[in-house]
């Protein structure tokens, strides 16, 4: 996201000038127009409870009561949850209760509590600003989610402590943050340290009515403070944009200037600080006493618990900077630090004391109402021992009564059963009369012990503050509800017992159903390498379907050749010279195979063929374009003869040959070099033989 359209994220613990920073943005406006949405503290758990009824977030309101003075929080001119309000449907369902404290360190359910954030931002039309007490410990990790400007605001410490006091609604969700699910190693060290009771119920209301009247000491309460803000200085450090101390925001102009200066170049406008007004007071060496050693403390359980010893320095110093003591200039300075050093220690020791008290007050009541629980078994088991005894009584009545019916007559034993019944009813009726006597007499000595009871219970009622007397009976509350808690956690671990069958159960499932997939894997894998051979056979098959067709049409080719050549064979072959030299061909092998040639047989040879051999060349020659020549010709045309490597000797015949001139004239440049080869060796033959004639 650009830096123009960021929203702006404003973490801070509580009592730290929240509500001054959240309405100076709220306020700011550019063109008469409001720049922001501003959404206070939308992490409550009031939200939680305006799920099913949104106009809870417009009743509970402090703007011009006690209520605000007491608080000191300024004049809001519009409902303190106004904005949450208006986009009421597009959180409802995305807000899990679990964001507001039990993941209040960010280990259980930071991406719910970026869900929500996130749909707040979604709803407005406007640059959003949301400030937020329960997240100075996440801060990284919303950052790293949600992007944005993000700044840590916080207070002095002590300032910040003694702020808390002015109602007891901090001292119950310190405890509860305590409660919150996987919590740091410090954490974990101070709970230890101050024997923190966690609460068996996640539930809010539940952590609201159970801690109540379970107050904190001085001590642990600071503890627990000032812990929670050496987690945040830690976790703002190299992560936030900007970290304001709303005590020089207040006193310094020009931290004032540069903050405002700062945010201005960061895209942030129209906001205005100049009215900035954080209370504070002056301190003495009995708060220096009561807090210096707890902040020893907790700087020992940071570093012991491996965080970085220099980012603990660096943080414990930035406090200690802004931690300055401005005393009041006048005469009565040392008087008016000394009476506040006594009206601390007395502070102190009141509050020492009211935990003390409640907490002595919790386990007499505890103890009481024990002991009247086991009066009540004892009345019980009392009771049932009276009703056991009357029914063996009982019993052994009607036995005898049934020995009676068998000795006497039918009318007798009649008369004798109606008087065994009456005794036996008037055993019973004394009996039960004498028994109901000493019980009535038990009671009114336990009415009288539970008067007494109530009479103390109304001394000490007297003595304690309405509010304390609200306790008592809250806690009598809890004590059964406690009870009932027992009783819910034994259902509880029945169903578990059943989940857990039922887990172990589709455990099995998943086993057979990862077989099954594996199977169907395998099926898979082997159905691919079927497609892959079936298209590889696809290919070959086009493949050699293309060679088929190349090698058919090749064949064609050779085919056409061959009935060619077969045709000027058979045309060669039905040629009239081809039929007149039938004679010498077979007089030729006849002589050739019949008997070995000799000087006598080759002229005896010749002299039979030289007359029939002369008329034929001498027709040939005469006759060049027909007879067995042209046949030649046309057979060496069809293979290619420009192609005979052979090169034909000339022949110089004689001037008076007859033969002479023809073969002159005779062209043979368009034989094959078979043909050229037969015409060469009949030439040589004619010439020798017309040497070897007188």
């Amino acid at each position: 996201m650009k830096d123009k359209v960021d929203p702006v994220f404003i973490h801070s613990l509580h009592r730290s000038g929240s509500t001054y920073v959240f309405n100076a943005f709220r306020r700011a406006q550019k063109n008469g127009n409001f720049i922001y949405t501003a959404f206070q503290e939308p992490i409550h758990e009031l939200a939680v409870y305006a799920r099913e009824n949104p106009e809870t977030l417009l009743n509970n309101q402090e703007a011009g009561g006690q209520l605000q003075k007491l608080l000191r929080h300024p004049a809001l001119d519009r409902p303190y949850f106004i904005e949450l309000y208006e986009v009421f449907p597009c959180w409802k369902a995305v807000l899990r209760p679990e964001i507001v404290y039990a993941d209040y360190f960010g280990n259980c359910a930071i991406d719910q509590t970026v869900f929500y954030l996130q749909a707040l931002v979604n709803a407005s039309q406007q640059r959003v600003v949301i400030q937020e007490c329960r997240t100075p410990v996440r801060m990284s990790l919303l950052k790293q989610q949600l992007g944005g400007i993000h700044i840590h605001l916080w207070r002095n410490p002590w300032d910040q402590w003694w702020s808390l006091k002015v109602a007891d609604y901090f001292n119950v969700i310190y405890q509860i943050i305590l409660n919150a699910d996987l919590p740091p190693e410090p954490i974990e060290r101070l709970k230890s340290y101050i024997g923190f009771v966690s609460c068996p119920s996640k539930d809010l209301s539940a952590q609201f009515q159970f801690y109540k009247f379970r107050r904190l000491s001085p001590e642990a309460s600071y503890l627990v403070s000032f812990m929670l803000l050496m987690l945040a200085l830690i976790d703002a450090e190299n992560v936030v944009d900007f970290d304001i101390n709303i005590d020089r925001l207040s006193s310094d102009p020009e931290y004032r200037q540069r903050i405002q200066s700062s945010l201005e170049l960061k895209g942030v406008e129209g906001v205005d600080f100049s009215d900035c007004a954080s209370p504070r007071a002056p301190f003495g060496k009995t708060d220096r006493d009561f807090f210096a050693p707890l902040e020893d403390r907790v700087l020992s359980w940071l570093k012991c618990s491996g965080y970085d010893h220099e980012v603990v320095e660096r943080a414990d110093e930035r406090r200690r900077q802004a931690a300055t003591v401005h005393l009041p200039h006048r005469k009565e300075s040392h008087r008016l630090l000394d009476e506040i050093d006594r009206r601390g220690d007395i502070v102190f020791r009141l509050e020492r004391g009211i935990a003390s008290e409640m907490q002595s007050l919790y386990r007499e009541f505890e103890s009481v109402h024990q002991v009247s629980m086991d009066d009540r078994a004892a009345h019980a088991k009392a009771l049932e021992s009276v009703h056991q005894a009357l029914m063996d009584e009982r019993t052994a009545h009607a036995k005898e009564l049934e020995s009676v019916r068998q000795v006497l007559t039918d009318e007798q034993a009649e008369r004798a059963v109606e008087q065994a019944h009456n005794r036996l009813i008037e055993a019973e009726w004394g009996a039960a009369k004498g028994r109901i006597e000493e019980l009535t007499a038990e009671l009114a000595l336990r009415v009288a012990d539970i008067q007494v009871f109530q009479q103390e219970l109304a001394s000490v009622r007297q003595a304690l503050t309405s509010e304390q007397a609200m306790h008592v009976v809250a806690q009598e509350r809890n004590r059964f509800i406690e009870i009932e808690l027992g009783v819910t956690k034994g259902r509880i671990e029945r169903l578990a017992s059943e989940l857990a069958l039922r887990v172990s159960d589709i455990q099995v499932s998943y086993k057979e159903l990862a077989s099954v997939r594996l199977a169907h894997a395998n099926q898979q894998t082997a159905l691919r390498e079927e497609q892959e051979r079936s298209r590889w056979l696809e290919s070959e098959w086009g493949t050699a379907k293309a060679k088929v067709e190349e090698l058919n049409g090749i064949a064609h080719h050779w085919y056409a050749v061959a009935e060619q050549r077969d045709r000027s064979l058979a045309s060669l072959y039905a040629s009239g010279s081809w039929r007149v030299t039938l004679p010498l061909r077979i007089l030729w092998d006849v002589g050739y195979r019949s008997f070995e040639f000799s000087e006598r047989g080759i002229k005896i040879l010749g002299s039979m063929v030289r007359w029939p051999v002369r008329r034929a060349m001498r027709m040939l020659l005469q006759h060049p374009q027909s007879g067995p020549i042209a046949s030649a010709n046309v057979f060496a045309e069809e293979n290619n003869p420009s192609s005979d490597p052979v090169a034909l000797a000339e022949v110089s015949p004689e001037e008076n040959t007859p033969l002479s001139d023809p073969i002159r004239l005779l062209d043979l440049s368009h034989l094959s070099p078979r043909a050229r080869h037969i015409y060469v060796d009949l030439k040589a033959a004619f010439e020798r033989r017309q040497k070897e004639e007188p």
